[in-house]
């Protein structure tokens, strides 16, 4: 008896034999889904046949062999479908409003208070700020000073056009200005005395001779002739050595004459309501030009001495600050000013973000380049690590699935065993 015979004829084959197709089909179901799985990763390398450089079909597995493939796919997908420009734009756009930028300025100003209680660092903060910024004001000072007095960008002149069209021509001399003006005149240059020393410095004899001279060559009629009779020249040399022998008279009668006169009276109507606007537009140009030549020599003169005192500035406020800086708490920062930060802060980004974020956003994913970065990250990767990150995402799909392969195999090896029963081969 063959052994074929002896299997068939045992009491376990006649068992089995019933379940054997159902457990074959579920087994290669299983086992066939099974290795299509891990055909997708692995092998990680191609593998090549014996003695020659041809690559044993399905080596390496399908997505070693096809990253390339799956970044680009990947990225296209991500940046085309699910995360577009619009989705960001949109995204962003619910995203900014008052509310979420007023608790962001919040955070910031937080963060900046709990930094600042940090004394070192305050203190290094302040260390560097002693150091840097005499340095920065020196070279701003004296970049200053140097465009000052080369007026290379018109800074002077800007200055004095300002100066005199902004403020002095449209100035007028009020009535108080000018009587204060006339006064300061009469008591300290017009003064009796120096009216008098005028005079008799005028009085001399070769002008009185002259002026005798002239008033009888062009006087007529009886003026001339009692300018013949009369001896003016002895009469101005009289008047001269009068004023001159008696200054205390002459004073006196010098202050009699102005009182009585009311030149003071007259000339603060004649300065009242003066403007650089009644002189001629050449005297204007011309007063421009000299107080911008003036600036720019006083500047030039005295740079040593401004310098001087811009650093003694630069210095008393650096100080100033610095201890300022170090004597403030948080607890100073006012809750109100807190407020006020917050929400102007807050007002003005959403204001500039809001107008700009049409041309911010294209900008910002064009220098972004979202795809790129993809391709860039998933082609980084290694089979192992591209192999964990997929079956992290469908590990359980992908054991379903390999129930399911079973499944079917079950179903077809009953759909074989029913066949079989139903209708047998005749012996």
């Amino acid at each position: 008896m063959a052994w074929q015979d002896v299997i068939i004829g045992s009491s376990l084959y006649a068992t089995m034999r019933p379940f054997a197709q159902p457990l074959i089909g579920t087994f290669h179901g299983w086992f066939a889904t099974k290795m299509v799985v891990i055909m997708l990763f692995r092998p990680y390398k191609p593998i090549y046949w014996p003695f020659t450089q041809t690559a044993i079909p399905f080596t390496p597995g399908i997505f070693p062999s096809r990253q390339k493939a799956v970044a680009l796919n990947i990225a296209n997908t991500v940046t085309g479908t699910l995360i577009t420009p619009a989705d960001l734009q949109g995204k962003i756009k619910a995203w900014i409003t008052k509310e979420h930028l007023h608790t962001a300025v919040g955070a910031v100003i937080d963060t900046v208070m709990l930094d600042l209680k940090n004394s070192e660092r305050t203190h290094a903060m302040v260390r560097k700020f002693r150091e840097m910024a005499p340095r920065l004001l020196d070279k701003a000072n004296t970049s200053f000073i140097d465009g000052l007095t080369m007026d290379n960008s018109g800074q002077i002149t800007r200055v004095t056009d300002w100066l005199v069209d902004e403020v002095l021509v449209p100035w007028h001399v009020s009535a108080e200005l000018a009587e204060s003006a006339i006064e300061v005149v009469f008591d300290r240059i017009l003064t009796p005395e120096t009216i008098r020393q005028s005079i008799v410095g005028a009085l001399s004899p070769a002008t009185n001779a002259r002026l005798e001279a002239a008033i009888r060559a062009h006087s007529t009629g009886a003026v001339k002739f009692v300018a013949t009779l009369m001896p003016i020249g002895s009469a101005l040399n009289s008047c001269q050595n009068w004023l001159r022998d008696h200054p205390e008279e002459a004073r006196e009668m010098v202050e009699s004459a102005l009182q009585d006169s009311d030149v003071r009276q007259h000339l603060t109507e004649r300065v009242t309501g003066f403007s650089l606007s009644q002189l001629p537009l050449e005297t204007v140009q011309s007063f421009r030009r000299g107080l911008a030549d003036t600036m720019r020599r006083v500047v030039a003169e005295q740079r040593e001495p401004i310098m001087g005192t811009l650093q003694r500035m630069e210095k008393h406020g650096i100080d100033a600050a610095a201890q300022a800086f170090l004597s403030w708490t948080p607890r100073q920062f006012d809750p109100e000013l807190r407020e006020t930060i917050q929400v102007e802060a807050a007002t003005f980004m959403y204001r500039y973000l809001t107008e700009e974020m049409a041309n911010l956003l294209p900008q910002l994913l064009a220098k972004l380049d979202l795809r790129t970065l993809i391709i860039d990250k998933i082609e980084g990767y290694s089979s192992e690590r591209l192999e964990g990150l997929i079956l992290g995402m469908i590990q359980r799909e992908l054991r379903s699935l390999e129930v399911l392969g079973a499944v079917i195999g079950l179903f077809l090896g009953l759909i074989a065993w029913t066949i079989e029963f139903s209708f047998p081969l005749p012996r």
